[in-house]
């Protein structure tokens, strides 16, 4: 269904890149599936993206409140969207705005809300080559 991509930052004194944020392309979804769940795969590695400041792609950042957790679905986060669209939807109305759900073709997950929830140190594993049922493995394009 969906893409996941990651964006780096540039941290600490050294300006080492750091994984900050998860987007997901979740495509058009209807008003139906927004009253529901969305389990995302954790399956690093992630394509590596920049942020384009003139992509037109619909975004909402997922508040912290929206994620859960199954033990059932190991390495996914699951997202709630009825909490992501009241969120989005509150924002919008703030701005004197009205949201139109089906515009929305893309989440953006803070990877330290994900940590949190998860755990888990998502980070590490994308930087160090991914995570498959729980276990480090080596990205062989890393020579």
């Amino acid at each position: 269904m969906g893409r996941a991509s990651v964006i780096f930052t540039e941290s600490g004194y050294f300006g080492e890149l750091c994984p900050t944020w998860l987007l997901y392309k979740i495509g058009k979804l209807s008003e139906a599936t927004w009253t529901k769940r969305l389990y995302i795969p954790l399956d690093a590695p992630f394509e590596r993206t920049e942020i384009d400041e003139y992509d037109s792609t619909t975004s909402v950042t997922v508040p912290l409140s929206a994620y859960t957790i199954r033990e059932d679905k190991p390495n996914r986060v699951g997202v709630h969207l009825p909490t992501v669209f009241a969120f989005a939807e509150e924002r919008c109305r703030q701005v004197g705005n009205q949201l139109d759900c089906t515009l929305i073709h893309r989440l953006v997950m803070r990877l330290s809300d994900i940590e949190e929830i998860l755990q888990i140190d998502i980070r590490f594993h994308i930087q160090n080559g991914g995570m498959e049922d729980g276990f480090i493995y080596e990205n062989p394009c890393k020579k």
